[in-house]
């Protein structure tokens, strides 16, 4: 009987002592996920059509660009955005694109609202390159998207 106690007892122990976590190496993958995607279009592009915002932040992340605004507005909830780039193409050291934010604002109140918006970058990508310099229309960041 004390056997059997020590055997279960040392059981016990090492059941402890072993990580019954997730292995690091399981396939599993953080997808990021965008809301829209990037509209290129120059006749778009060239509208200057848009309501008064502010741009707070801009973030890349895998094929996705964060960008995070302000504006007044009553709640923000019917507020619309769309991402534009122009077709053309600036050949430089660093190859460079340019996109402007439309912003749709129906809201006519006094108070303000920051909001985010995610879009996917995958149709300005430029063909036998790997990164490209986007320069956002009254935002003083420099933003690089590598793919």
């Amino acid at each position: 009987m004390k056997i059997f106690k020590l055997l279960f007892g040392c059981v016990i122990i090492l059941l402890c002592f072993t990580n019954t976590q997730c292995d690091e190496d399981d396939d599993f993958t953080n997808i990021l996920v965008c809301s829209e995607f990037v509209i290129v279009d120059d006749d778009i592009f060239n509208e200057d059509a848009s309501d008064a915002f502010v741009i707070e932040s801009v973030i890349v992340e895998e094929d996705c660009i964060i960008i995070m605004i302000s504006a007044s507005g009553c709640d923000s909830n019917s507020w619309d955005f769309d991402l534009i780039a122009s077709t053309e193409v600036a050949e430089s050291n660093q190859i460079q694109r340019f996109i402007k934010l439309k912003f749709i604002n129906p809201e006519a109140c006094l108070a303000y609202f920051t909001k985010e918006f995610s879009f996917n970058l995958t149709s300005v990508q430029i063909d036998n390159e790997n990164q490209i310099r986007l320069n956002l229309q009254n935002y003083e960041g420099e933003i690089v998207y590598s793919y």
